[in-house]
């Protein structure tokens, strides 16, 4: 008869370290938020309680909106916290990604807007030119993001000077294009002015590809994606649905891949 009590003691302790944990990881997702994008966002308490992040304007995003969501559903209606859920692989990782990871696909595009602009004029006014081994390309100049471009441009011209063989995987290169995701209704992260292609013969698309056809990401040079990677870049090559040549400022993620991996940066 002494199971019972036993037995709820347990279930009562998994659920308090089920209920710290979430609260771990959302101390985590807001930490690196408001990191990533300092004095713009700031996480805060909606009037029921729940975890809300403010954003430039005066609006307000919930950090989680409770809904149960398919894959499909958390990639194209995410809250923050799907869209922090998955932990971006930083560094070599020789493994197929899983169905439906993509880390860095889920975006609120309502979060992105707020930070970057909302039209393409809105854009097009915070752009700068940034030189990007011998090119001149056009990047968002917020939050670090032209920086971040112009210093793997310091990093891609070394490389080529020692490996000019690599030369062919960098150029061409584009960035800003006010469009929608190919094939999707959502905005594509080119509209704001941060992201880059590289030589899309070079860089495959899941798209572009015949149905069931495996990553070729071990194929590309994993330098110039660790040069990327070092200042604030997530890689298409590491998502199950991929896009080699898709290169994309997200320091919010990258922050919370170095924490877990007990870097602090």
């Amino acid at each position: 008869m002494r199971r019972a009590p036993i037995l709820f003691a347990f279930i009562a302790l998994s659920l308090s370290l089920y209920a710290a944990a979430q609260a771990d990881d959302a101390g985590l997702d807001l930490q690196c938020l408001e990191q990533a994008y300092p004095g713009a966002v700031a996480a805060a308490r909606g009037p029921g309680g729940g975890l809300e992040l403010a954003l430039p304007g005066g609006a307000r995003l919930p950090y989680d909106d409770g809904r149960p969501k398919s894959p499909e559903e958390a990639l194209q209606n995410p809250s923050l916290k799907d869209m922090m859920d998955q932990v971006y692989p930083l560094g070599p990782d020789g493994r197929e990604p899983g169905p439906d990871f993509s880390p860095g696909r889920r975006r609120v595009t309502a979060f992105f807007t707020a930070l970057y602009g909302e039209t393409k004029a809105g854009v097009m006014e915070k752009t700068v030119s940034v030189d990007f081994a011998g090119k001149r390309l056009r990047f968002s100049g917020l939050y670090g993001a032209a920086e971040a471009l112009r210093a793997v441009g310091q990093e891609i011209a070394a490389l080529l000077a020692a490996r000019p063989d690599l030369k062919k995987y960098v150029s061409p290169a584009s960035t800003l294009a006010f469009r929608a995701i190919a094939g999707e209704n959502r905005l594509s992260m080119h509209a704001l002015g941060i992201a880059v292609d590289l030589n899309p013969k070079l860089g495959p698309y899941w798209g572009w590809s015949a149905p069931g056809t495996p990553s070729p990401a071990n194929s590309y040079p994993l330098q110039i994606v660790e040069i990327f990677e070092r200042h604030g870049f997530i890689w298409g090559g590491k998502w199950s649905r991929f896009d080699l040549m898709h290169f994309e400022y997200r320091p919010e993620l990258l922050c919370k891949s170095r924490r877990l991996r007990g870097e602090q940066k």
